[in-house]
C-alpha cells in the first residue's frame, strides 16, 4: 500500500492552512528559545555533547585516552557548563573563553552504560569543527522534528483528538517543554514523541473511516514516535507502559470491532514498556527500597509523606514554578536541621541552577489548570480514570524514585523529568465527546492565552538574562552590556519582542482554531460513547 502525499494533502485542504500556520509558528518560537542560552546550557550537556562526538568513534574531535574509560575531547565540548553552579553565580561569559585544546573526561557514552544512543548517534551527524555552530543546529533541527511530528500527526488523527493534540501542545508546552525540545539533550525527544504518540495510539482504536494513505500514515508516525521515546531516554519504555495503559482505559468501551493488529500493537507496547521499567526501576526499588521513620523531634515528617505532600509545589515545577523555602525551628534554609529530609525535588530550567520569577510558574500553572477544568465539562468515567491514572503518575514516580536511594538526595528529580506528561494530560483533559459547540468560551480563552504569553515571554526574558549578564543581574536592564550574547544576529530587547508575538501568535491561533468558536460537525464524528 503506498501512501500517496498528494492525495493525503488534498483529502485535507481544509486543515492545512491552520495546521501549517500554528506548526511555523512553533518552529520560529522553538529557534528563538534556542538562542536564549549557550551551548551547555541544558542539563548533563558536557556529557550528552561528549557522547554527539564520540558517538561514531574516534576522529580529531575525540581519542581514546588509553585507558578503556576516558576520551580525549576538546575543552569546549567536554566542559561547556563552565557557568553552572548551585545555585548559580556567574554569567556564561566563561564560554566565551572556551578552547579546543584536548581534556581528558569519562563522561560519556559508553557501551557498558546501557543508555539508549539513538538519539546521540543521530545528532551526530550534524557535528561539526565549529562547534557552537554545530550544537545551534542540532537544536533547530530537534525544532523542526518536533514540529513536524505534531504537523503529521494532526493531519493524520481523527478531529476530536487534533482539537485536543494541539491544545495540549498550547498550554503544556511552556516553557520547561520548549526549552529542553530546544536543546541537545535527550529529553527533547521524549517530550515531542510522547506528545503525539498518545494521540496515535488513540486515533488507531477510534472507529471512523480513512484513506489508505492516512491508515499508512498513522502507523508510519506511531513507530516514529516509538522510535524517538525509546531511543531518547533509558525510562522511555516507562513513559510507554504508562501512555499505552491510559489509552487503554480511553478506548475499553469503544463500539468498534479491533482488529488483532489494532490490539497487537498496544499490547506490544505494554509489554516493552514493562520490561524496560522492571530493568530500570525494579531490581533497585524491590532491592534497596527503604522508608524512614519520622523525625518527630526536629518536626520532619516521615519522608513518604513528605514526598507526597510536597509534590504540588513539584508539579507547579513543571511549569517553571520556583523552589519553595521553609523555615523549621529557625534553621533558614533547613538543611542543618538533624534528621533533616530533602525531598529530592528541583526547580528551574538548564541544569536546575536558576529559579524563573515566580510569576512564570503561577500563569503556565494557571492556564494549564484552566485548560484541564473546562475540558472537564465534557467528560466520562473512562476519561476521568485515564486522567487519574497519569497524574497519578507524577508521585509514584517520585516515590519510587525516592524511596529506592533511601530518600537521600543522591536522586535529584528535575522538571524534565516529568514533563513528558504534561502534553498528553492535558489532552485527554481536552479531549471532547458528541455534539461539542465549544470548547472554550472567549473569556476563558483569554484567560489562558494571557497567561502563557506572559508566562513564555518573561520565562525566555530571565533565561536569556541569567546567561547573559548573570543570575544577579536585573534581566530587564537591555541596556546593560551582556557578558555573553552571540556575536551576530538580533539584540536581547528584538528577540523578546520576538518571542512574545510569537508565543501570543501561536496560542491564539491554536484555541481560536481549535477551542473557541461555533458549533464543530467534526466533534460528534469521533469513536467514543459518551
Amino acid at each position: 500500500m503506498r501512501l500517496r502525499a498528494g492525495q493525503l494533502f488534498a483529502a485535507n485542504r481544509g486543515k492545512l492552512v491552520p495546521l501549517t500556520s500554528i506548526c511555523t509558528l512553533l518552529v520560529l518560537l522553538g529557534v528563538v528559545w534556542a538562542l536564549a542560552s549557550p551551548h551547555g546550557s541544558a542539563a548533563d550537556d558536557d556529557y550528552h555533547l561528549t557522547s554527539i562526538w564520540c558517538i561514531q568513534g574516534e576522529s580529531d574531535y575525540c581519542r581514546d585516552a588509553g585507558d578503556d574509560v576516558g576520551r580525549l575531547v576538546p575543552r569546549i565540548i567536554a566542559y561547556p557548563g563552565c557557568f553552572v553552579n548551585f545555585p548559580s553565580s556567574v554569567s556564561a561569559a566563561c564560554s566565551n573563553e572556551l578552547t579546543y585544546e584536548l581534556i581528558y573526561t569519562t563522561r560519556w557514552n559508553k557501551p557498558e552504560s546501557g543508555y539508549p544512543v539513538g538519539f546521540h548517534w543521530t545528532l551526530s551527524w550534524l557535528a561539526g569543527k565549529d562547534a557552537v555552530a554545530s550544537v545551534l543546529l542540532m537544536r533547530v533541527f530537534n525544532v523542526l522534528l518536533a514540529s513536524l511530528l505534531l504537523f503529521f500527526t494532526a493531519l493524520c488523527v481523527p478531529s476530536n483528538l487534533r482539537h485536543a493534540l494541539l491544545l495540549g501542545w498550547a498550554v503544556g508546552l511552556i516553557p520547561v517543554g520548549i526549552f529542553f525540545i530546544a536543546s541537545t539533550n535527550p529529553s527533547s525527544w521524549l517530550i515531542s514523541g510522547l506528545g503525539v504518540y498518545w494521540a496515535l495510539l488513540l486515533g488507531l482504536v477510534q472507529n471512523q473511516p480513512a484513506s489508505p494513505s492516512v491508515k499508512v500514515l498513522r502507523v508510519l508516525l506511531l513507530l516514529v514516535a516509538i522510535a524517538m521515546i525509546l531511543l531518547a531516554r533509558r525510562d522511555g519504555g516507562l513513559y510507554l507502559m504508562v501512555i499505552t495503559l491510559t489509552a487503554f482505559i480511553m478506548s475499553a468501551s469503544v463500539r468498534t470491532r479491533l482488529s488483532k493488529l489494532r490490539i497487537g500493537i498496544p499490547l506490544a507496547l505494554a509489554l516493552i514498556g514493562a520490561v524496560a521499567m522492571f530493568r530500570i526501576w525494579g531490581s533497585t526499588f524491590f532491592a534497596s527500597a527503604r522508608f524512614p521513620g519520622a523525625q518527630t523531634a526536629t518536626d520532619q515528617p516521615n519522608p513518604f509523606v513528605k514526598t507526597l505532600i510536597e509534590t504540588p509545589s513539584y508539579f507547579v515545577a513543571l511549569f517553571g514554578g520556583q523552589e519553595p523555602r521553609f523555615v523549621i525551628r529557625g534553621s533558614g534554609v533547613s538543611q542543618g536541621v538533624e534528621g533533616y529530609t530533602p525531598t529530592g525535588f528541583t526547580y528551574g530550567l538548564g541544569w536546575t541552577d536558576f529559579s524563573l520569577p515566580s510569576a512564570v510558574g503561577i500563569t503556565a500553572f494557571s492556564a494549564f489548570l484552566v485548560a484541564v477544568t473546562v475540558g472537564f465539562n465534557w467528560s466520562s468515567k473512562r476519561k476521568a480514570i485515564a486522567f487519574s491514572t497519569l497524574l497519578a503518575f507524577i508521585p509514584l514516580q517520585a516515590l519510587a524514585v525516592r524511596s529506592a536511594y533511601e530518600f537521600r538526595d543522591v536522586a535529584l528529580l528535575q522538571p524534565r523529568y516529568m514533563v513528558p506528561v504534561l502534553i498528553p494530560l492535558a489532552g485527554i483533559a481536552l479531549l471532547s465527546y458528541g455534539k461539542t459547540p465549544r470548547i472554550f468560551n472567549w473569556f476563558q480563552a483569554s484567560v489562558i492565552v494571557s497567561c502563557v504569553s506572559v508566562a513564555g515571554s518573561l520565562a525566555w526574558l530571565a533565561t536569556a538574562g541569567r546567561y547573559a549578564i548573570g543570575p544577579d543581574g536585573a534581566f530587564t536592564n537591555f541596556g546593560q552590556s551582556p557578558d555573553w550574547w552571540w556575536s551576530t544576529g538580533p539584540s536581547r530587547l528584538v528577540l523578546f519582542l520576538l518571542v512574545s508575538v510569537l508565543t501570543l501568535s501561536w496560542v491564539f491561533l491554536a484555541l481560536q482554531r481549535y477551542g473557541v468558536g461555533r458549533r464543530r460537525a467534526e466533534l460528534a464524528q469521533n469513536g467514543y460513547a459518551s
